[in-house]
Parts: structure tokens; C-alpha cells; sequence
């Protein structure tokens, strides 16, 4: 069942349900978020996709309009979420949550796919990702920067840069990405 939602800038939000405070999520947002209808099921002030596959989600992503380019649906298509997850944990991967375990961290995919829209990406950008977690932020942008971008990502945690060099290789061994776009390799440092 879905809530059809608007927010105010108060935080408040209006509904057949009557207003209830929607805890800290009018903090650092744009009006253009406060007003925008939101019909997917609302917990705990997230969106939260109830999607099964990578696939699933990006179409999520998409009606929800945080994905509003064929470029960045490509490239969220091509980059499988649960790749990025420990072996164990893969049943959250297709929720619109951030994720973490120990240093090993992922934002939402929301946020992902709004940052990707921002930043208007084409190829030749030098990219840098401050925090860049496992790397699957990295990883998509690398679809979109192509041969001539540079892309770098910055960890402080010694143990999160050796598993996105481990997911990065996984990626270019078993990602039919590696053909269909110029890759920017990620080059993970501290």
C-alpha cells in the first residue's frame, strides 16, 4: 500500500492519517525535497524500496524520479548493489538503506542516484570520493567517466580499501559492464 506524502518545513507530514513529526528529516534538505510526494512505504523519515533485485530497485528508483537519466539507470543497472555487500548481509542490498559492518560501509541508493544526478557527470571528469566505502559509488561512476576520466577514492581504514580493491576486481572479472561502457578504474588509496 502506498502513502501518498508531503512534507512541510516544519518536518510535519499530511496525510489521511493525520500529522505526525517524521524524526530530523526536514534537516539539510532543499525545498524541493520537503514538497516532493513520496509513494513508496515511509519508515523512520526513508524511503524504502521493497524491491527482490538490482533491477527492481533501479525501476524503484526510477518512478520515485530520484533517477531521471537513461545514462545513470544504465550505469545503476550495470553495477549490482549486492556485490558490494559481505557475503551474508546481501539481504538488505536491494533496500533503500546505508549500509555498514564494521569499517565497510554503503550509502543508500537514493542518495547515490541524487549525487549522480547532481553532479552532471561526463566522460573526461576527474572524480574524487571522499569516503568511497566499498567502492560501488566509485565503481558506477568509473562507467560514466570513461578511459580519459580520472577517479580516485579515499578511505582512512586500511581494511575498507583492500575489499573495494576485491570488489573492483570481481567487477572487471565478472561484469558484462567491463564491455558495454569505458571504464575509469577506481583507484582506491588512503
Amino acid at each position: 500500500m502506498a502513502l501518498n506524502l508531503k512534507l512541510g518545513r516544519s518536518g510535519r507530514k499530511s496525510a489521511a492519517s493525520g500529522a505526525e513529526r517524521v524524526g530530523g528529516l526536514n534537516r539539510g534538505l532543499n525545498s524541493e525535497f520537503l514538497s516532493m510526494d513520496i509513494k513508496y512505504p515511509f519508515r523512520m523519515g526513508s524511503f524504502v524500496s521493497t524491491a527482490k533485485s538490482n533491477d527492481q530497485l533501479v525501476d524503484i528508483l526510477l518512478e520515485a524520479d530520484y533517477i531521471k537519466s537513461s545514462l545513470i539507470e544504465s550505469v545503476f543497472r550495470a553495477v549490482d548493489r549486492a556485490e558490494y555487500f559481505l557475503t551474508g548481509t546481501r539481504e538488505t542490498a536491494y533496500k533503500d538503506l546505508a549500509w555498514q559492518r564494521g569499517n565497510l560501509h554503503i550509502s543508500s541508493p537514493r542518495i547515490c542516484a541524487t549525487a549522480m544526478e547532481a553532479l552532471e557527470l561526463v566522460p573526461g571528469l576527474s572524480f574524487l570520493n571522499m569516503g568511497s566505502g566499498t567502492g560501488y559509488f566509485s565503481t558506477m561512476v568509473g562507467l560514466i567517466l570513461g578511459i580519459n576520466g580520472i577517479n580516485h577514492g579515499i578511505e582512512i581504514h586500511a581494511d575498507v580499501i583492500d575489499y573495494a580493491h576485491q570488489r573492483l576486481e570481481d567487477f572487471k572479472k565478472f561484469s558484462g559492464a567491463i564491455d558495454a561502457f569505458d571504464f575509469c578504474e577506481p583507484k582506491f588509496m588512503q
